[in-house]
């Protein structure tokens, strides 16, 4: 992709939580909006996605990985109803 271009951000531990906090926030806003199809709300996550896999990525270099790892047995809530 010819007009992908490449950003370095130097983030303090407290920027980086701010800024996870809020693409938490908008991605929960999305999902529980009234005014959004559920085909709206997975279009929506589906392009915040890259979004959450450079943060979700970088998170080990701002929290301790026991910490990570204990992030990932939280329940969440999710139940993927295709299996």
């Amino acid at each position: 992709m010819e007009n992908e271009k490449m950003v370095t951000l130097q983030l303090t531990e407290l920027q980086f939580g701010q800024l996870f906090e809020a693409y938490l926030f908008h991605l929960d806003d999305v999902l529980d909006s009234s005014d959004l199809s559920d085909e709206d709300k997975r279009l929506t996550v589906e392009d915040l996605e890259s979004v959450g896999l450079v943060l979700w990525n970088a998170l080990p270099a701002f929290v301790p990985v026991h910490l990570v790892r204990s992030v990932r047995e939280i329940d969440w809530g999710y139940r993927d109803e295709s299996k």
